[in-house]
């Protein structure tokens, strides 16, 4: 996207009512950056509340120091599954490993560093096939018999799952219960990066909102650590005519609602890959 281009969104959200704003795209993009430096040449990162996905937050994006009070949200992960693989995956030499893509004809990567939950929920759409499949022919079912499958795969319980368990509902197909983690970015003086990112909850689509009070109030809008969002009016920039004063509940009410759209998207068996954002879902 072009500079233009990248004002043009901007200026279409800075017009919008909402003040939460859901971004979920690969920190590698260029793009994403240069919307960075729209938002805060406008002052934005201080009347509005950013949302990024797993895609920015657990690569550790450097950008994020420049936008202390957004939120991120990813997947709750089971380190017993995935812990074999993230220590290969830390160990390894992407440059090594990736160099030769474009001698075979593949485009090379845009950030061979970066690392996500694609491989997490591969492996959880394998592995819940697999479990149905296995429970089919052991009732003496025909593998060749999709629906019959389709059906026993919306009846299996996987608790082993690399995203932690895995339920699917029977009307709809939808993954039910999975737990999503809540983050708040930070700064932190005394990193080398000059942000952390703290887990502040969970939330479930059965159980909503767990925050953990124990971690203290989190940081907003880059104002500070406050209990409650800080007046948008009060720490606007002078070039918005009125703003909108979100209450910590209407936040969590709010953000609560994107991650129910996200979770809708969100199946478990055919992956697909579109614009670096991950998309699974059950075959119906």
């Amino acid at each position: 996207a072009t500079e233009e281009e990248v004002e043009a969104v901007v200026d279409s959200v800075a017009q919008a009512s909402s003040k939460v704003i859901a971004i979920a795209a690969a920190s590698s993009r260029p793009a994403l950056s240069r919307m960075v430096d729209v938002v805060l040449r406008r002052g934005m990162h201080r009347t509005h509340v950013f949302v990024f996905s797993e895609s920015a937050c657990g690569t550790g994006w450097e950008r994020l120091r420049h936008l202390p009070g957004a939120l991120c949200v990813s997947y709750t992960t089971n380190s017993t599954v995935t812990g074999a693989y993230d220590a290969a995956w830390a160990a390894h030499d992407p440059l090594a490993l990736f160099g030769k893509l474009p001698s075979m004809g593949i485009p090379a990567l845009e950030d061979p560093y970066a690392s996500g939950l694609y491989a997490y929920l591969i492996h959880d759409a394998v592995l819940l096939q697999l479990s149905a499949l296995d429970a089919h022919v052991a009732d003496g079912g025909d593998v060749r018999d999709r629906e019959a499958v389709l059906r026993r795969l919306r009846t299996i319980v996987v608790d082993s799952g690399a995203t932690g368990r895995i339920v699917i509902d029977a009307e709809t197909g939808n993954r039910e219960g999975a737990s999503v983690v809540l983050q708040n970015v930070q700064p932190d003086p005394t990193s080398e990066a000059g942000f952390k990112i703290k887990t502040f909850g969970t939330w479930t689509s059965l159980e909503g909102m767990q925050r953990n009070e124990s971690v203290g109030p989190l940081y907003w809008m880059a104002q500070g650590f406050l209990e409650t969002p800080p007046n948008a009016d009060a720490a606007g920039t002078g070039q918005e005519e009125s703003a909108f004063v979100p209450s910590a509940t209407l936040l969590i009410v709010m953000l609560g609602c994107v991650l129910l759209v996200v979770m809708l998207l969100l199946y478990v068996y055919k992956v697909g890959v579109a614009d670096s954002v991950v998309v699974a879902r059950v075959i119906a």
